[in-house]
């Protein structure tokens, strides 16, 4: 392999040494794209640091909004419903297992019911008089539906109410 050498002469190259010192300076050179790109990054770079400075106060004013006591306070009792809540999943995963053993369970049939003699009662002795009770509002009857096995009763529909 041999090596191939020109001689250059010294004007060349110090014309040479000050196009590379210009193109590490500006390596995209002096055309209207590469201005644009420059004044792009560094609007860019102004942009990003505007940014930062906004989220450095934000987490300063939640700092200072939300003491740590609080906010532990808060994810204790999120511990807390999501226990309860897992529990109930569970006890409602049980007696869904136990209705489901229920109904494999071959049934028997029923035994015919022998009519009986029907007995008067006695009379009651009357009752002593005592002060009337304040009349009470009557209680809701609750609505029983008759319930199929791997069928879910209808959800309510929640109703709006009127703030005026």
């Amino acid at each position: 392999m041999t090596d191939e050498y020109a001689l250059v002469s010294e004007d060349e190259m110090k014309r040479l040494k000050q196009e590379v010192e210009k193109l590490k300076k500006n390596p995209l050179g002096k055309t209207k794209e590469a201005k644009d790109l420059l004044d792009s990054v560094t609007e860019l770079n102004e942009t990003m640091r505007e940014m930062l400075s906004i989220f450095r106060e934000a987490t300063k004013k939640l700092e200072e909004e939300t003491p740590q006591d609080n906010t532990l306070k808060k994810l204790d009792l999120l511990v807390e419903q999501n226990k309860k809540i897992a529990s109930g999943i569970l006890a409602l995963a049980d007696l869904i297992k136990e209705q489901s053993r229920q109904e494999a369970r071959p049934l028997q049939s029923p035994q015919p019911i022998q009519p009986q003699r029907e007995m008067p009662l006695p009379p009651l002795p009357p009752m002593p008089r005592s002060q009337p009770l304040p009349p009470q509002r009557p209680q809701p009857i609750p609505r029983t539906i008759p319930r199929q096995p791997g069928v879910f009763p209808p959800q309510p529909q929640k109703t709006r109410r009127r703030l005026f």
